[in-house]
């Protein structure tokens, strides 16, 4: 009964049927609450309470705005029962590395509400987790990588904080590890893209450390093999391909910054083009508003604020809705729509408020000090 619970609400949830998903999931919480009154402290029943919750969370994420807490309520509860678990069998691998997935998946429902500090807390022990069980089995590619994916998650979050060094020292790490198992299996194109993306991330924390012109070398050193592993896959991958965007924008940026507006206007074409093709995707334009808003963003910064240098992409980013949910960096970019719009005064209330909570992204800092709108900049 559980399980074919389970099923229905999985197959609602993926055809965007949330109230049936809903009722089918709490159907299968209520059969896994009540094994577990029938016979308590059994490590199988409270898993299947753990993923109950777990499902709802995922729920409660897909529909986002005002069901983002209760999203992190369920996966908070689904974290207590996992730790019951590892509590009882802690030699359990299998257990333990699901509790690991737990932990980032509490971290990045925690981003979604701009708690930083509780998302720093659960994306360390995601990377302790994957640390132990690495150590235990030194030769599991598996772990090694999960080892990698967990740093860079831990990165993530530092980055928003400000903490620009330790994130960089985090993802050289990862990155290295990556590197290594391209090596081993040259045929892999996940771990080779893997492995490019996590220099590309180095190189843009260098950029933002004064180190602008090492940036630019190592994105010129990977840019081939980048494109190379793109159009093997014929950009088919959504979230590469908006990868592959992030980082011809990010090259545009370093190039304007370093004083090469050809270079910069280049890049920021080729990125614009993407990104017409990326929105033609159903879906897209939601999930990627960050793109759209950074390249209008850009555009109008690198053409000394000439709005009309490319009149399609401002119309396309009033034609969206804005962003819904309480995520620091989805409220980072209302700011850049502030300044574009030129209501200063709401880039201020709202740079002002991410800054209370902590939110010190480098590049979010520096265009808030560029344009005046840091508390004390007038």
């Amino acid at each position: 009964l559980g399980n074919a619970a389970f099923w229905v609400g999985y197959v609602h949830l993926e055809s965007g049927r949330f109230d049936q998903a809903e009722k089918a999931f709490n159907d299968y919480l209520g059969w896994s609450y009540r094994l577990n009154e029938i016979e308590p402290g059994n490590p199988e029943w409270l898993m299947e309470l753990s993923y109950a919750h777990s499902n709802l969370a995922a729920l409660n994420t897909r529909r986002r705005g005002d069901e983002v807490a209760s999203a992190l309520l369920h996966i908070e509860k689904a974290g207590e029962f996992h730790r019951q678990v590892i509590e009882l069998e802690p030699d359990n691998s299998t257990f333990l590395s699901e509790y690991g997935e737990t932990m980032a998946w509490l971290a990045d429902t925690r981003l979604l509400t701009c708690d930083l500090g509780g998302a720093l807390r659960a994306r360390q022990d995601n990377v302790g987790i994957a640390r132990q069980l690495m150590e235990a089995m030194p030769g599991n590619t598996n772990y090694k990588s999960r080892y990698a994916f967990s740093l860079t998650g831990l990165a993530a979050v530092a980055v928003q904080i400000g903490l620009v060094e330790f994130a960089t020292e985090n993802l050289v790490i990862a990155r290295d590890i990556l590197a290594q198992l391209s090596l081993m299996d040259p045929s892999n194109h996940d771990m080779r893209f893997e492995y490019l993306m996590r220099e590309y991330f180095v190189a843009d924390l260098l950029a933002e450390q004064d180190r602008l012109q090492e940036a630019i070398n190592r994105l010129d050193a990977i840019s081939q093999a980048f494109r190379e592993v793109m159009e093997q896959e014929a950009f088919s991958n959504q979230r590469r391909y908006a990868t592959w965007i992030r980082f011809l924008l990010s090259r545009s940026d370093m190039a304007w910054r370093a004083g090469d507006p050809n270079a910069a206007d280049a890049y920021l074409s080729e990125a614009i083009t993407h990104i017409d093709r990326l929105l033609q995707s159903e879906g897209a334009r939601a999930t990627f508003r960050d793109i759209l808003v950074q390249s209008r963003f850009q555009v109008w910064q690198q053409h000394a604020g000439d709005r009309g240098a490319d009149d399609h992409l401002l119309a396309d980013l009033q034609s969206d809705p804005e962003p819904s949910d309480g995520a620091c960096s989805g409220r980072a970019s209302l700011v850049k729509q502030a300044i574009l719009s030129g209501d200063s005064d709401s880039a201020k209330v709202i740079a002002e408020d991410l800054l209370g909570a902590g939110y010190y992204e480098p590049s979010f800092v520096r265009v808030c000090s560029q344009y005046g709108i840091c508390p004390g900049n007038g």
